[in-house]
């Protein structure tokens, strides 16, 4: 069983004043293993909780996914780590044997935890022991910094047979749940136009339809940004509820530092998901 004894981010309110804990900030950085400047970090392109459903007072099943690649040629991602506040939990998300660069965990125990969010975090290591960004954050690297080529086009298609088993018999909420998010292979940098990616895979229990749109919020405030799910703007097929927004655009001197978003999901109805990349303990 897995046991997080610290205290949960406070439950936002309808207003979503929350503060969120740990905030990253440039100051408050992870930095990946100093490398050869020939050699490149592994990235985490999205991952997420899939159906998990915690309460607080029983607790529940855990499951995450991540999809990780290295971007150099001869390299390859070893493991993903479960960290919380930048501190490595010494919890590893399993290799797929059928799908490559999909790493897993399958409904693992999680006891009674107080009430809210929690901020998980996950960090991939290849095998030559150089470590990722942390996971969830958005970072933009320094101006002088080098870029990457990715190695391959992972693809990241929503594959209903294969998620259908971390369905929970549970799940039965009337909003929409976001089984998965992240920045795919995003590279910005300042100084220079980058290009961002925002990716979520959505579900939910009346169907695809009834999702009225994704939206992405910064510090708990709406963009007015949304990830579309119709082909266009990046997003590779309609209708397979792999939601992606992408764009060039121009980084400021000065911004480097990682940074968090948050993702919301809204249905015809108005109800709305949790945040995503939270790991939500609810009643």
């Amino acid at each position: 069983k897995l046991y997080i004894y610290t205290q949960a981010t406070p439950t936002p309110t309808p207003t979503f004043t929350m503060t969120p804990s740990p905030t990253p900030s440039p100051t408050n950085t992870f930095t990946p293993t100093a490398t050869p400047t020939s050699r490149f970090a592994p990235i985490i392109y999205v991952a997420g909780y899939m159906y998990t459903k915690l309460t607080p007072e029983k607790g529940g099943k855990l499951n995450m996914i991540a999809y990780a690649a290295d971007p150099d040629e001869n390299d390859y991602v070893e493991n993903v780590e479960i960290y919380y506040d930048g501190k490595p939990m010494g919890v590893f998300l399993e290799k797929d044997p059928n799908i490559r660069g999909l790493f897993r965990l399958k409904d693992i125990e999680v006891g009674p935890l107080m009430q809210g969010y929690y901020p998980l975090e996950l960090v991939a290591t290849d095998n030559t022991g150089m470590k990722s960004s942390i996971w969830p954050y958005l970072k933009i690297y320094p101006y002088n910094s080098q870029t990457f080529k990715s190695k391959e086009n992972i693809k990241l298609i929503k594959l209903p047979e294969y998620f259908n088993e971390f369905k929970q018999a549970n799940y039965n909420d009337n909003a929409p749940i976001i089984l998965y998010g992240g920045f795919y292979d995003t590279q910005l940098v300042e100084g220079r136009t980058s290009k961002l990616t925002i990716i979520a895979g959505v579900d939910d229990p009346q169907g695809l339809g009834d999702i009225s749109r994704v939206e992405v919020y910064f510090n708990y405030q709406p963009t007015g940004l949304t990830l579309n799910d119709k082909a266009e703007n990046g997003d590779l097929k309609s209708g397979d509820g792999l939601f992606t927004f992408s764009t060039e655009i121009e980084i400021p001197i000065g911004t480097a530092g990682t940074y968090e978003l948050q993702i919301f999901a809204f249905d015809t109805q108005g109800n709305r998901s949790n945040p995503w990349p939270f790991l939500a303990v609810i009643k």
